[in-house]
């Protein structure tokens, strides 16, 4: 079952925020099960998938194959094969 997750930049610490994602008027929120976290708009990105180090993989991020080819996570590259690439850097 796939795990529906959302990471975020909090607008009040700068600290990246995990949780659930709304948005409330023009505030853009993630709500982690305790707290509800106002986040910039541009940094919300939804969890994709895990890479073969079992790292979460969020949308922007950037994997590596390991024939050293880089992608980076989106819209439109969003299925891979999970055994062949790793989390290289954070969006």
């Amino acid at each position: 079952m796939r795990k529906i997750k959302f990471r975020g930049i909090s607008k009040e610490t700068g600290e990246k925020v995990f949780g659930y994602y709304l948005k409330s008027g023009d505030d853009d929120q993630i709500f982690d099960g305790e707290y509800f976290h106002s986040v910039k708009p541009e940094s919300v990105a939804q969890l994709i998938g895990l890479d073969s180090e079992c790292a979460e993989v969020y949308e922007g991020d950037w994997l590596v194959e390991k024939s050293g080819i880089n992608w980076r996570v989106g819209r439109e590259f969003s299925h891979w094969q999970e055994s062949t690439l790793k989390k290289i850097n954070f969006a």
